[in-house]
């Protein structure tokens, strides 16, 4: 079931209603289940979206939320006043359900699927978990708080904003259909040969309506999609894509995978091939680097920063750590400091200056807080780190702000977040 389940009448065994509030699959759900004569109808429920929600089913509303798992949450049981939860953070939570918050008038999501910041500093483009996309005039942050998003809709696997200001483009990438939208209406679809698409980016070249879309099945792969031609470059990769990115001077993308992660170069003679049927493409495979769940390159594709996993394939790929490696050599030059608590990462950037790399840190931490870290690139040394009120995790868009790094980021209850590193001189 995705994303909503149904409450049958056992005296009748007929549908009754739909309960509607997460934002990817429902994996588990649990009654209540009190030692004592009580009469609550409470339900919980959780899913890949990494939230349980707490329901009355009397009034089908939702009734409190907790958030603090990093990955999908597979399962749950209720006893008492103790909501056990497994997932596939490698962590088994037990929740207190008389400290879960009551939600009276809940209003519908408004969390911030992807955001970034305009060149000329001036506007903030937002898309919502509805998969509308907002433009605030910066810095009137508050006014996305005041969206009401009109319904939820399915996780999807990827999803990015077109680096263009002056368009207002979006790519969607879910199971074996990519969607390009405009202003929230569905403008172009295709099949993708992958099967199943997890990760999108755009090339960052404004002048390129470029994309690519990482997906994962039995034919794991990469496609590089032409919005304007709709011609498309499919390249092989070495198991499931969990993420991709692709270099400011559009000359480089670098995929995260298991059991090993690639670099491919732009080569506008075609010096590669596919292996697949020996087609030429444009694209060729410089550097093989370890497993990994997320992944950055700098902008000139020289060195890789990568948020390694286990190795392992498929859903028990886990995230491990952090790294930093040099493409040419394939070699890695040192760890992120504090590398265990990466193992709750869910992004990672290099500041567009190639001097700061930025992560982006789930709820599930050690720290009981999402939170956005900045390290230094030469050295893998904390600079900085920003621990989020909410327990909401944090999407993020990494820039330059007047010479001096900064990072944009939103999160799933709809607030956005400027930071700004101060550097001495």
């Amino acid at each position: 079931i995705n994303a909503e389940y149904g409450v049958l009448d056992p005296s009748s065994l007929k549908f009754k209603y739909t309960l509607s509030q997460h934002l990817s699959t429902v994996r588990a759900c649990s009654f209540v289940k009190s030692n004592s004569q009580s009469t609550s109808h409470e339900l919980a429920s959780v899913g890949a979206d990494e939230k349980v929600y707490i329901w009355d089913v009397d009034t089908e509303q939702v009734k409190g939320e907790i958030g603090g798992h990093s990955n999908w949450i597979t399962d749950c049981d209720w006893r008492n006043d103790n909501i056990l939860t497994t997932s596939y953070d490698l962590t088994t939570k037990i929740w207190d359900r008389r400290a879960v918050p009551q939600f009276k008038d809940r209003p519908p999501a408004v969390g911030v699927r992807a955001i970034r910041i305009s060149k000329d500093r001036t506007k903030v483009f937002a898309l919502l978990n509805d998969l509308t996309e907002i433009q605030l005039e910066f810095p009137s942050l508050r006014e996305i708080a005041r969206h009401q998003a009109e319904e939820n809709v399915s996780d999807c696997g990827g999803h990015d904003l077109c680096p263009s200001d002056e368009e207002s483009w979006t790519v969607v990438s879910y199971g074996k259909q990519v969607q390009l939208q405009q202003e929230g209406q569905l403008v172009d679809a295709w099949e993708i040969e992958g099967g199943c698409g997890c990760c999108s980016k755009w090339n960052p070249l404004p002048d390129k309506r470029q994309f690519v879309v990482g997906s994962h099945s039995s034919s794991s792969s990469l496609e590089i999609i032409d919005a304007d031609t709709q011609d498309s470059e499919v390249l092989d990769a070495d198991g499931w894509v969990y993420s991709v990115d692709w270099s400011l001077d559009g000359q480089y993308i670098v995929s995260s995978s298991s059991p090993s992660s690639t670099v491919w170069k732009y080569d506008p003679d075609g010096g590669g091939d596919d292996d697949d049927d020996d087609e030429e493409v444009s694209w060729d495979e410089i550097a093989e680097l370890p497993a990994s769940y997320y992944c950055a390159i700098n902008s000139n594709g020289s060195r890789v920063a990568l948020i390694t996993s286990n190795g392992r394939l498929g859903y028990e790929n886990l995230p491990m750590g952090g790294a930093v490696f040099d493409v040419s050599t394939q070699e890695k030059l040192y760890e992120l400091e504090r590398t265990s608590d990466l193992r709750s990462a869910i992004a990672i950037s290099f500041t567009s200056d190639d001097r700061f790399i930025v992560v982006s840190i789930a709820s599930g931490s050690d720290y009981g807080c999402p939170m956005i870290r900045m390290y230094e690139t030469m050295t893998g040394k904390i600079v900085a780190q920003f621990c989020s009120p909410s327990k909401a995790n944090l999407k993020m868009n990494v820039f330059i702000w007047e010479g001096q790094p900064a990072v944009l980021c939103g999160d799933d209850n709809g607030d956005i977040y400027f930071l700004r590193l101060k550097l001495k001189e």
